[in-house]
């Protein structure tokens, strides 16, 4: 099992304001983000005034909020890999640890994790992370015509170059707020040799015999000969085991086909179509009677695929429809969009439950993540996974034209590898979506008056390659 040391709490911060240079020194929680810190501060009255959308403007060119924590290293294991994990920054920073520049953060959306071996000291080690200017860092990337025609220009400019929350350049009901803060968790984390890692459980498959699932892992270890290792899936409804599968292994990487009786199981089901029905999934690694290491997950067995035909013509033929196990749900959904403008407040809400429980008060059975948010933390997905709510996840591009260059691509490509890895073995995340009003946008909105058409082509080749290629 993996130890977490926790370097949450009270974190020293400093920064200069942009009019006048001035210093401000202070403490801060984390996680947090800066302005209900500025308000208790006196700099601020509201920080989300309805009556002005620029009332926080100054303090998005403040470029050197700079957060301290001193601390005293755990005690270590010899074999132990210790990494220090960031689980949310906001947005553009650099961390240092005792001076040496240790990372890099371009984006909001993902977990950072550092290797930290031999980096320690035992007593009075100094982490320290400098948060710059989103808009200053923006005015320093290549000027891209497409970016300046969404509404108006100085208001929405930068947003397109960051991976960024695009809500907080402001929405119809939501404020303007280029916030900053590490807005995760920070903790050091020790992980064990040996131990499993990137496991996925998944259904592939239902009939009227049997269960088709799949498993695939990854075994760290520091043995070299296993063919005396086994792995052993199995399958637990509370205390009681209801199917088990042993095999040996050879490889440090694996899958297994496991062919579950439909007799011993029952199927996980949206609300309103049967129980959502939960087990607990287990992978362990095997050498003759002793467990070496585990890993266990919530899992509920269920397939769903969407069909669609291209379009759905006005005497309503075509179709857009989830089958659930096979069969046709009829959907009662929702749209969802962050409880916060700030993403460390938005996933407190969300942990609280009240607004989740509001989803069973309406009797739905999906839920749609809104593109221009954030992607929710683990607390959601596990009360739809509770609750039989299905999730539609767009991926976090919205309203707004995005470059496809190799560096934008690259970090595109490794937000949605993070977020599809944290979240593939929920049984409500029914589907992944692209992004939030974009093809629309290109479509039917203004955009292609303002442009050549040589560009506006470029831009609709540039759609493709990230959203239908690359995502």
């Amino acid at each position: 099992m993996s130890s977490k040391y926790l370097l949450d709490g009270a974190w020293e911060l400093s920064f200069h304001l942009p009019e006048n240079e001035n210093a401000i020194h202070t403490e801060i929680d984390v996680p947090s983000n800066v302005e209900p810190k500025l308000k208790d501060l006196g700099l601020v009255e509201d920080y989300m005034p309805a009556d002005n959308r620029d009332a926080m403007e100054r303090f998005s060119f403040v470029d050197d909020w700079t957060y301290i924590k001193r601390f005293d290293a755990p005690k270590l294991c010899g074999e132990d890999k210790t990494e220090l994990v960031f689980e949310g920054i906001d947005t553009i920073a650099e961390v240092y640890l005792n001076g040496e520049r240790i990372c890099d953060c371009r984006d909001m959306h993902i977990q950072y994790r550092i290797g930290v071996d031999g980096k320690l000291q035992n007593r009075d080690n100094e982490l320290k992370v400098v948060i710059r200017s989103s808009e200053l860092w923006a005015r320093g990337r290549c000027n891209d015509v497409f970016s300046m025609i969404d509404r108006e220009v100085a208001y929405f400019n930068s947003n397109t170059y960051l991976r960024k929350a695009r809500h907080q350049w402001g929405w119809d009901n939501a404020p303007r707020l280029l916030t900053s803060g590490i807005i995760g968790s920070v903790y050091l984390e020790r992980k064990p040799m040996p131990r499993l890692e990137d496991v996925y459980v998944y259904t592939s498959n239902i009939d009227e015999n049997y269960a088709d699932l799949g498993v695939c892992w990854e075994y760290k270890t520091n043995e070299l000969i296993l063919s005396d290792h086994s792995v052993v899936f199995s399958l637990w409804d509370g205390e009681r085991e209801v199917y088990r599968n042993q095999r040996g292994i050879h490889f440090v990487r694996g899958y297994l086909h496991c062919l579950v009786p439909r007799e011993d199981v029952e199927l996980w089901w949206p609300a309103g179509f049967g129980e959502p029905k939960l087990y607990e999934a287990r992978l362990e690694i095997v050498l003759g009677e002793k467990c070496l290491c585990s890993y266990s997950v919530p899992f509920g067995i269920r397939t769903v695929k969407l069909e669609r035909t291209e379009d759905i013509d006005a005497q309503g033929n075509g179709e857009f429809v989830f089958r659930v196990n096979g069969e046709k749900v009829f959907i009662r959904g929702t749209n969802w969009k962050p409880l916060s403008p700030l993403a460390s407040e938005a996933h407190k809400l969300t942990a609280e439950g009240r607004a989740l429980e509001e989803l069973k008060n309406l009797h739905c059975n999906m839920v749609r993540i809104w593109g221009g948010g954030i992607y929710e933390d683990q607390s959601f997905f596990d009360f739809c996974d509770r609750n039989g709510i299905m999730v539609w996840q767009d991926f976090m591009f919205a309203c707004a034209p995005y470059p496809h260059d190799p560096l934008f691509l690259k970090r595109a490509e490794a937000e949605a590898k993070y977020n599809i890895r944290r979240l593939r073995n929920h049984a409500c995340l029914a589907m992944w979506c692209g992004n939030n009003e974009i093809f629309e946008a290109i479509r039917f909105w203004s955009w292609r008056y303002k442009l050549s058409p040589e560009m506006y082509e470029e831009k609709k080749k540039g759609y493709k390659i990230l959203f239908e290629d690359l995502l």
